[in-house]
């Protein structure tokens, strides 16, 4: 065989094999993707102020326009907690519990001691109590109790949760819905891994059957690999024993960067879903949550989550809900529901994944981020998604100099605010339209409305305004240039003559040579914005914007002249060196040409001699 047949005949092999992607990728794309919402009681945990009871009634609708079906609504102890208020509210507004679910310990501490079922633990009470049908059993396996032997202790833990799962049939409802769930899952694994084979196929064994079992990870400490491993010996355990119907859950928390590829790892394995929360908050530093968890799904081509979830209000119930327990908006670069997951910072050349668009997944607009990456098309882009702008392609080439030359003079700005790139619009020689002025102040209305130094500002712009003013038809929100010069410009440029007294106007001024508040306010909102901490009174809001903003533009804008005219010389210099050079090219070529008639002259006279001496 030839060195090329041998060659075509491998990598002929290898394409095929990496055309098949192989087996997990088809099993993601076939999972059932059940949920288990966890959002009441694991995002919880993340937040220093409690939620009120009426929060939580509007994370349980956001949860239900997600599509999700199947919610964790408390997780009842000895004690009364928010969960016993929350459950109470719920049954005052008969809200149907067939879906609900609550944690419950096994065992009570009397239970320990005698080394034996005694009690009915408390949670099981309250579930009868309030009328949720469904347990969350919490256990053990890789410890146990103190003064028992191994043996001891997995015979009480048998038996124990044999009467409690007939329990609940008995006195809950005979179509309860019993989540077991092994809550040192990868510890047992790796300890005790016997326990928990033997436990999974003692619960598949039962005359009456759970619904299924719950795990978790929480330290996320653990590999992809290991959890799937682990996951796919107890799911084929289940299935030996013909209990391969029953929902088979992962919970894994964040901790070392390995959460949402675990999740996937086990979903591939054979797990038939996820439990938790709609967003990643959660126990230290969150968990693998739903809407990153069921998007990786959908973009991989899963029908399933497709047709159950409702990807839009995922979204929006992710983001509503960090805002209600945490306080604060999502972190900006938080995957796929933060303010920059959506967002387009390269221009189109192949890096995409696929054909799957976020955007349109989600019912929301791309937005393109401004770095130095962005291309003059992108500009365009950004300000007709944003603002319906049409930008002139000049325009969007100069916004792009004027980024790179002030990062260049290490001179940073944001320009990602809806204010800052409408001043850098306006700088390339964009005119701001009342649309974008209107955009702007709709959102920062809370500054706009509300900021104490931006009322002040307001009173000192309009306390400007003097008798004449009136005289020369000004609006009632205008002042003249005259007026705006003494008591806004005068501290920066002594002399009102001075040129870059006339530039600095032209930034503030409209057609009629007035100076309207928008202007001023559109400034002053993002001094406030960027400087906040150094916008304490009027003036120090003034001396920001005209330090930060229009000071460096008029010395940009200087420079650029300077450099215009000093290109505009360095070509006439080179252009008369043009002709000089072939002046004297000429000359010399006709010198060239003489020397040469001469010498001809010269050779011809001196043949004749010889000539005529022979």
């Amino acid at each position: 065989m030839s060195l090329f047949s041998c060659f075509k005949s491998f990598s002929e092999n290898a394409v095929d094999r990496m055309k098949n992607n192989g087996p997990n990728y088809k099993r993601l794309r076939r999972v059932e993707g059940f949920v288990l919402d966890n959002t009441l009681r694991e995002s919880n945990v993340a937040t220093d102020r409690p939620p009120t009871v009426e929060e939580k009634l509007r994370v349980l609708e956001l949860i239900k326009d997600c599509g999700v079906k199947h919610i964790i609504v408390a997780a009842f102890s000895n004690h009364i907690r928010v969960d016993d208020l929350f459950v109470e509210a719920l049954v005052e507004r008969k809200i149907d519990m067939t879906n609900c679910y609550a944690f419950t310990e096994l065992w009570t501490e009397e239970d320990k001691v005698l080394k034996k079922r005694v009690t009915i633990p408390k949670g099981f009470e309250k579930m009868k109590k309030f009328g949720i049908p469904n347990p969350i059993i919490e256990i053990d396996l890789a410890s146990h109790c103190s003064g028992m032997t191994d043996v001891e202790h997995m015979q009480l833990l048998f038996s124990s949760l044999h009467e409690a799962i007939e329990w609940t049939y008995d006195n809950l409802s005979p179509d309860s819905k019993i989540f077991v769930n092994f809550r040192d899952f990868p510890v047992a694994c790796d300890k005790v891994p016997e326990r928990v084979v033997a436990f999974t196929k003692f619960l598949a064994c039962l005359p009456r059957q759970p619904f299924g079992i719950l795990f978790e990870d929480p330290s996320g400490a653990f590999l992809p690999s290991q959890l799937a491993w682990w996951s796919k010996i107890v799911r084929q355990t289940m299935k030996k024993y013909k209990w391969g119907h029953a929902q088979f859950l992962i919970h894994v928390h964040k901790g070392f960067g390995l959460a949402e590829a675990s999740v996937l790892e086990c979903l591939a394995a054979g797990c038939t879903g996820i439990w938790c929360s709609v967003c990643e908050l959660g126990a230290v530093t969150g968990h693998a949550c739903q809407a990153i968890s069921l998007t990786n799904l959908l973009r991989l081509g899963n029908k399933n989550v497709a047709d159950q979830y409702n990807f839009p209000a995922l979204r929006t119930a992710a983001i509503e809900t960090t805002e209600m327990f945490s306080g604060k908006e999502p972190p900006p670069a938080t995957e796929i529901y933060g303010e920059r997951a959506l967002h387009t910072v390269f221009p189109p050349n192949g890096m995409a994944v696929g054909d799957f668009d976020v955007n349109r997944v989600f019912n929301t607009k791309a937005l393109v981020r401004i770095t130095s990456f962005t291309s003059c098309q992108m500009y365009q882009e950004r300000l007709k998604a944003q603002f319906d702008v049409d930008c002139d392609e000049g325009v969007a080439e100069r916004m792009r100099a004027i980024l790179l030359y002030g990062a260049k003079r290490e001179r940073k700005m944001n320009y990602n605010t809806s204010v800052g790139i409408v001043l850098l619009y306006e700088h390339a020689g964009g005119e701001i339209l009342d649309k974008m002025f209107d955009f702007v102040f709709e959102e920062y209305a809370n500054l706009v409305n509300n900021c104490i130094e931006m009322s002040k500002l307001r009173e000192f712009f309009y306390s400007c305004r003097d008798n004449s003013d009136s005289e020369l038809g000004l609006g009632q929100d205008e002042t003249s240039s005259s007026a705006f010069f003494e008591h806004f410009l005068k501290a920066y440029f002594p002399d009102e003559n001075d040129e870059k007294v006339a530039q600095c106007l032209r930034i503030f001024q409209n057609e009629e040579k007035h100076i309207p508040w928008k202007k001023v306010q559109l400034r002053a909102v993002w001094a406030l914005l960027e400087y906040r901490p150094e916008c304490v009174e009027p003036a120090m809001i003034v001396d920001t914007f005209m330090k930060k903003l229009i000071l460096p533009r008029l010395a940009e804008e200087q420079m650029g002249k300077e450099f215009k005219v000093s290109v505009k010389n360095v070509m006439k210099g080179v252009r008369m060196m043009g002709k000089d050079i072939k002046k004297a090219q000429k000359h010399k070529s006709k010198v060239n040409a003489q020397k040469t008639s001469v010498q001809t002259t010269d050779a011809g006279n001196a043949k004749q001699a010889t000539l005529s001496q022979v």
